[in-house]
């Protein structure tokens, strides 16, 4: 008996200290209830690189950046996140989408991140300078917050390599030979580059081109593998499938940047320009045969083309890239077929180059002159287009 008496007693004590300890316990933490009074007031904290071009985790010159952007909420009540809006200040930052976190709630006195920001930088930025975007972030009760994000531009990584000189000439894409560029010509970037690592560099590199005027911009990005021995300077030549636009006015002098990033993120540039010669492509539609077939209205008519290749380059061509078309109703059902000359020598000329054919209406006039359109164009990257335009007369 004495034993439960003391049971029933400790139990009792226990009780009452539940119950003091409970009735001196407030709930006044702004994030324990949703609806408690009080009001949000969130702006930008910070960032943080999660992804950029050489993972050094730093935004610098030319990169594509994924970045956590950090929220602080200075005011009284909990908010919780609905959308996000970005918009850049500067031309130089481009704001390519941002991705919201699945967990959008901003306390208070927490940080939080709130999703991850996807910029990219401008080539001419330099060290130290720094952007704002603008950010409004809206919650689910209606609230707006208008912040800003500043990034900052930090120095680009040294690079191992060094560069002597950079030239860019053209490459024929037949058969590999160099020439001062023009257009129709396969960019060729030729470096002279020391190797200042300390050990043989064998590894990928990535060379771009870019556009120094604004009137023409572009950028060529090439992936090539390098063998360099340390402390060699190599004369290093890098073919691109890329071409320069062709709307550039002939003979202008374009100023381009020529830059090498190496396996680790480490940058390097040197500047240089190109002139953007005339195409020294040239075809000339040497002589239309009719092989079989005759001019009467209802019938099939087969042509054969011979060309004259009278460039100083030599060209490839495909039965795909030539097309046969004309404006009138009177002829139609055009095809490509036969035999096809592929290759055309500068200064040779191709008899039988391809042959094509075609049907005239039964209803088509007799001794009218019908337009046929032909167009050829080059099998090579930066492909060159020529066009000429025959008669056919019908019986």
């Amino acid at each position: 008996m004495t034993f439960k008496k003391y049971a029933i007693q400790g139990l009792f004590c226990t009780l009452l200290f539940g119950i003091t300890a409970c009735s001196k316990y407030e709930r006044n933490n702004p994030n324990d209830l949703l609806n408690a009074s009080g009001t949000p007031n969130v702006v930008i904290a910070g960032y943080e690189v999660i992804s950029d071009n050489n993972s050094d985790r730093k935004l610098q010159k030319g990169e594509t950046a994924g970045i956590y952007v950090e929220l602080k909420n200075t005011g009284t009540k909990l908010a919780q996140i609905k959308t996000v809006e970005f918009v850049s200040k500067s031309p130089k930052v481009t704001i390519n989408g941002f991705e919201i976190s699945k967990t959008t709630t901003s306390y208070v006195g927490k940080p939080t991140y709130i999703g991850v920001l996807r910029v990219v930088l401008a080539k001419d930025v330099t060290e130290g300078q720094t952007f704002t975007c603008e950010a409004k972030l809206t919650d689910t009760e209606g609230n707006v917050f208008n912040t800003q994000l500043t990034l900052t531009v930090s120095a680009a990584k040294q690079s191992i390599f060094s560069l002597a000189s950079v030239a860019v000439r053209g490459q024929n894409y037949v058969r590999g030979t160099e020439y001062s560029y023009s257009k129709g010509l396969t960019p060729l970037v030729k470096l002279v580059m020391g190797n200042n690592s300390g050990k043989d560099y064998i590894d990928d590199i990535v060379v771009k081109i870019t556009s120094l005027n604004a009137a023409y911009p572009f950028e060529h990005t090439i992936t090539y593998g390098l063998a360099i021995p340390v402390t060699s300077s190599w004369q290093v030549d890098i073919p691109s499938n890329d071409c320069f636009p062709q709307n550039i006015p002939d003979n202008t002098v374009l100023p381009v940047m020529i830059s090498v990033t190496d396996k680790d993120g480490g940058y390097i540039e040197k500047e240089t320009s190109v002139t953007i010669r005339p195409n020294t492509a040239k075809l000339d539609f040497t002589l239309f045969s009719i092989v079989s077939g005759s001019r009467l209205p209802g019938n099939r008519l087969t042509v054969s083309m011979d060309v004259t290749n009278s460039g100083v380059r030599d060209l490839k061509f495909s039965p795909s890239k030539v097309k046969i078309t004309s404006t009138s109703s009177y002829l139609n059902s055009f095809n490509v077929f036969g035999s096809f000359i592929e290759f055309i020598d500068r200064g040779d000329f191709a008899e039988g180059f391809c042959t094509f054919g075609f049907d005239i209406a039964p209803n088509c006039p007799n001794g009218i002159e019908i337009p046929i359109d032909v167009e050829v164009t080059t099998e090579e990257p930066c492909p060159t287009t020529f066009k000429t335009t025959v008669n056919v007369t019908v019986d």
